[in-house]
């Protein structure tokens, strides 16, 4: 870089790993301090967090994040999960007809364990009327399911922050549906926004998880981060409370066919000795795209085969016994 383009930012500690650079500049605020140019804070996502904006704010935020953080650390889950019951897990999606016809290919193939996204209850940040009755008499009833059921939160952004911002409300409509097992928070740290955004918001979503420790179902941690440092720390914070499973949400990557990121995901779990779960995410069915992880979840199995097909029951259910059977052997492979 050119050394007359080097600054000093008192930003650059929340910067840690950006990835958003602009050539030649390092960040848009480098930018602004060197080309006086003039930011629209009205349209600028960017801006809560933005020290041309307000660095006395975001300085704020960052040392009441961290002070909260330090609570977390000395508290250990409830209850974490240590194992589950099948290497992948079918995804049941609570719409009338597909949820009917895949819990019945479910308890025909006799798997013990679905998965659920709590996006699926939702319209933005609204209730469907499904989710009415789910609260009211809890998840099993509804599904008409008496194996375990995995809630997962890998949600979108706009939910994300409704539940960081309402926890109580979050923690009611878990305890309500009264899954056997449940993800932390989700939040967004893609590659392509500031590394500051990513950290402040992993450190949001950290910062809830006290509000989890004493919820009567298995906790399984969701990874967050999008670079190898932010994955490795949020990691290790997981397994200090206790985590036994983390779960990685990586439907943007496997979508992307960058299988190599989750490669690294999943390796970077294991230096800490806990069984990595890859949500949206099957074992692959190619050498190229094929990952060894301890459990996959995913809902391909039943989305891949076309509603139209005469014989959409039967493929449906030979897929899933597909990837039950090859989930098993890539968890085994995934150890030695």
């Amino acid at each position: 870089m050119d050394p007359k383009l080097e600054f000093h930012c008192d930003m650059r500690s929340l910067c840690k790993s950006c990835v958003l650079c602009r050539t030649p500049f390092e960040c848009c605020y480098q930018e602004f301090l060197l080309t006086k140019r003039e930011c629209n804070f009205g349209k600028c996502f960017f801006t809560p967090y933005c020290p041309h904006a307000d660095l006395k704010t975001s300085r704020k935020k960052e040392g009441t994040l961290l002070k909260t953080l330090e609570e977390v650390g000395t508290f250990r889950f409830q209850r974490s999960a240590t194992s589950l019951p099948s290497h992948f897990i079918p995804e049941i999606i609570p719409r009338s007809r597909d949820q009917r016809e895949s819990l019945a290919i479910v308890k025909d193939i006799g798997v013990p364990i679905a998965a659920v996204s709590l996006q699926n209850f939702f319209r933005g940040v609204r209730e469907t009327s499904d989710l009415s009755i789910a609260r009211r008499i809890g998840l099993h009833r509804f599904l008409h399911y008496d194996g375990r059921i995995l809630l997962t939160t890998d949600v979108k952004d706009r939910l994300c922050d409704h539940f960081l911002e309402n926890i109580n409300y979050f923690k009611g409509i878990v305890e309500q549906l009264a899954p056997d097992c449940l993800t932390t928070f989700d939040t967004y740290t893609y590659s392509n926004i500031p590394a500051s955004i990513a950290r402040v918001k992993t450190l949001e979503a950290t910062a809830a998880l006290r509000k989890l420790i004493d919820l009567d179902c298995e906790i399984i941690g969701l990874a967050l981060g999008a670079t190898p440092d932010q994955v490795y720390s949020h990691v290790e914070l997981l397994t200090k409370l206790g985590c036994k499973i983390v779960a990685h949400p990586v439907y943007e990557l496997r979508r992307g066919a960058d299988t190599a990121s989750i490669r690294w995901r999943i390796w970077l779990s294991e230096k800490f000795g806990v069984k990595t779960l890859l949500l949206s995410c099957s074992p692959g069915f190619t050498a190229r795209r094929r990952v060894y992880s301890n459990y996959y979840s995913s809902w391909s199995w039943f989305s891949s085969v076309n509603s139209r097909d005469t014989n959409a029951y039967q493929k449906r259910k030979a897929k899933l016994r597909r990837m039950i059977a090859l989930g098993k052997k890539c968890s085994e492979q995934a150890h030695l």
